[in-house]
């Protein structure tokens, strides 16, 4: 399911890495003791994005549930399987690379230009029934015209068989350039201000599709009958703005040490793109395409957009060890806020007007709806990796 979710999330991965190196990061000021020259950086993260709110998406219930009753999140018996937690806030890696030069003789002056990428954070998980039909599987919702929460069967024995696969991802990219100044600038101290251009690209996407088969001989669906029902969502965020901030560096004999404070001012843009799409294949007859799955229905379906005025605050903790005269090791610590986001998972409307499901016309409320659901994000990272100047 990998492939699909980089379709959804408009990525080509070789490509987005590259580009990344070249020109996204978080930045780091403290440059050279000597004063002037050239300075390069280049680290391997570890990396942390706050996870996104989801639904219940997958449930199941016990083997003699009754049909109404299975998968159904006010059933008793009734176990969420993927859903109703924070996702996609596993380990993530990354790379960060910065290269900076003093302009000055007395190294007062400076300009810098970073770029950092932290890796897409892929989870794919399967539910599958057996072929009678076991365990049972379903979707949850809560039914807008029965105001009763409500599910679409996976699987039921003798009834139906099936698999459902959710797939989440995201990926940052984070990019600098600017101009620095010394306010104090000695063999054991520098303070500095730095101002820039900041930009910042974040997108996750959240799949959803069932592949079933009917196997109830004597039920209004013919045998055999096969559905695949398709959810997606992918939500894009980018901010661009100036940068301020001010980085403290203490010098010893071997190790230097730094604090970074900085604050980007600008326009985060937010988009969206909601799909979905059922195909009915009954035996012997032509394929059936209708618009809509379950939670991407057409009253969500399109495109949809927003922009913010936002502040975006950072904070960098780093220790350099010096190897030789031009070689140091680098450690660091980042934390960055980046609110007001639009995640995926978060724009899901869990109220399903059932009436549209397969291609039905629409009948009673307007749901689900475009949520325009909005949060912050903490983006964190450990960085080891070494320095070079010349």
């Amino acid at each position: 399911m990998n492939s699909r979710l980089s379709s959804i999330l408009g990525i080509d991965f070789p490509l987005a890495f590259v580009a990344s190196i070249l020109f996204f990061s978080f930045a780091d000021f403290a440059i050279s003791d000597d004063g002037d020259g050239w300075l390069i950086e280049a680290d391997l993260l570890k990396g942390w994005i706050s996870g996104a709110r989801s639904p219940a998406l997958v449930t199941t219930s016990a083997d003699n549930t009754p049909r109404i009753e299975a998968g159904v999140l006010s059933n008793s018996t009734t176990q969420v399987l993927f859903g109703d937690q924070r996702i996609q806030s596993e380990n993530r890696t990354g790379a960060r690379f910065r290269l900076a030069q003093k302009l000055a003789d007395e190294g007062d002056i400076g300009i810098y230009a970073a770029g950092l990428y932290l890796a897409d954070g892929d989870k794919d998980s399967l539910f599958a029934s057996n072929q009678s039909g076991l365990p049972i599987l379903g979707r949850p919702f809560f039914n807008s015209n029965t105001q009763l929460s409500d599910a679409q069967l996976v699987s039921y024995p003798n009834v139906l068989v099936g698999q459902v696969g959710v797939s989440t991802g995201s990926e940052a990219y984070l990019g600098d350039i600017g101009l620095s100044t010394a306010f104090i600038h000695d063999k054991e101290i520098e303070l500095d201000f730095h101002v820039g251009y900041r930009f910042i690209s974040f997108r996750d996407a959240l799949y959803v599709r069932e592949d079933l088969r009917s196997i109830d001989a004597g039920g209004f669906i013919p045998l055999d009958t096969t559905f695949v029902v398709q959810d997606s969502f992918a939500a894009q965020n980018q901010f661009h703005g100036g940068s301020f901030g001010l980085s403290l560096l203490k010098r010893a004999e071997y190790w230097s040490y730094g604090i970074q404070s900085n604050v980007s001012l600008g326009g985060l843009n937010r988009t969206l793109r909601t799909r979905g799409s059922t195909d009915v294949t009954i035996p012997g007859l032509p394929t059936d395409n209708y618009a809509g799955g379950l939670l991407a229905l057409p009253t969500n379906i399109g495109n949809y957009k927003s922009s913010k005025f936002v502040a975006v605050p950072e904070i960098r903790l780093h220790a350099n060890r010096n190897i030789t005269s031009k070689l140091s090791l680098n450690f660091g610590y980042n934390v960055l806020l980046l609110p007001q986001t639009w995640r995926a998972a978060e724009q899901v409307d869990f109220n399903v007007n059932e009436s549209q499901i397969g291609g039905g016309a629409l009948s009673g409320l307007s749901r689900p709806e475009f949520r325009g659901a909005s949060s912050d994000i903490w983006i964190q990272t450990l960085s080891l990796g070494v320095g070079y100047r010349w």
